[in-house]
């Protein structure tokens, strides 16, 4: 009991990243600027619908998840962190939120749900087929122009990007080329 009284001369109660929605970005850049540093390697700036999902997610390890999720953003490429984000339940769960004053009609609300479903559904075509697209696009039974077309709908990196970044953290002297 001794010990505890010893180390105990300051308690800080942290409240969880949860909570704190509006640091969740402003951390995930920090991260990111640090692991780019530390590794002198180039990632692709921070996506909309990526920074969407940070914000929606409930973060149950804080900010040390956070910091995970954004080394693997930087290191293995957006991919892999979106697949990380899915595989651990970021949107797993399926809700619309309606406001109260109702200035979102109901067309609106469906599309931007079925958006998110569809993002998640390719995301997992994706992952399954190692990301090989033609045969993602063949598990989904849709043309891979269609494909193609709905990944940029989603805001998805394209594969060119997921092996620029990879390239740029295997040799940090080489700068990625995206064409």
């Amino acid at each position: 009991m001794d010990l505890y009284y010893r180390i105990n001369v300051i308690k800080v109660n942290l409240v969880p990243l949860r909570d704190r929605r509006e640091d969740i970005l402003v951390l995930a850049n920090y991260f990111r600027q640090d692991l780019l540093q530390k590794h002198q390697c180039d990632a692709p700036p921070l996506s909309g619908t990526f920074c969407e999902w940070l914000k929606e997610y409930d973060w149950p390890g804080n900010i040390r998840e956070l910091q995970n999720t954004i080394a693997r953003y930087v290191l293995l490429g957006p991919e892999a962190a979106i697949q990380s984000l899915e595989s651990t339940g970021a949107t797993e769960s399926f809700s619309v939120q309606v406001r109260p004053n109702g200035n979102k009609r109901l067309f609106a609300q469906t599309s931007t749900a079925v958006r998110d479903v569809e993002r998640k559904i390719i995301l997992q075509a994706l992952a399954a087929n190692r990301w090989n697209r033609r045969k993602a696009a063949a598990a989904l039974k849709i043309s891979y122009r269609t494909l193609l077309s709905k990944i940029k709908q989603a805001g998805l990196p394209r594969r060119r990007d997921l092996a620029a970044s990879a390239l740029a953290s295997l040799k940090p002297s080489t700068p990625p080329t995206i064409n």
